[in-house]
């Protein structure tokens, strides 16, 4: 591991590797589920620097798999957190299929920070499920998928420009 990881894990930081996975249904493009993904890992990223939960995150975009129900494929995100309660937080906000935490091997926490992360966490879920499936959140969830498919078109084709 990078001796900069090691310092930051060493203060506090969680150095994790969270999945995400995307599914379309039959006789889409795999080039728009990749556009999803990419755009989904950009958003989110930018958004935990923004944020300052993160000290940094990469996200690697698996190659689709296609079967007789559709496609799909699934978005790897190494990230290092700045603490306990911001990738708790971002768990909960952004659902990822799966979890695994990298560094430390153990994770001490006092009473004041635990509490606050619990807190933070109840508060996401009740303002989650107030706002679940009402017709404004429905046209939000819309327009986001459509913003991250452009920004992950973009994103994509300035990497094939690169190689």
């Amino acid at each position: 591991m990078d001796e900069k990881i090691k310092q930051y894990v060493k203060q506090g930081g969680i150095f994790a590797e969270l999945y995400f996975d995307f599914h379309l249904i039959k006789n889409i493009d795999k080039d728009k589920l990749i556009d999803v993904a990419t755009g989904f890992s950009t958003d989110l990223i930018n958004s935990l620097v923004d944020k300052e939960w993160i000290y940094f995150g990469v996200a690697e975009i698996e190659p689709p798999i296609e079967d007789e129900n559709g496609i799909s494929t699934y978005a790897k995100l190494t990230i290092l957190f700045r603490n306990f309660r911001t990738m708790l937080l971002t768990i909960a906000e952004f659902n990822p299929v799966g979890v695994e935490i990298l560094a430390p091997e153990t994770v001490e926490l006092d009473v004041g920070s635990l509490q606050e992360a619990l807190n933070d966490l109840s508060k996401l879920i009740y303002e989650t499920k107030f706002n679940m499936l009402t017709k404004e959140k429905q046209r939000e969830l819309l327009k986001a998928y459509k913003l991250r498919e452009s920004i992950g078109k973009r994103v994509r084709e300035r990497v094939l420009k690169r190689d």
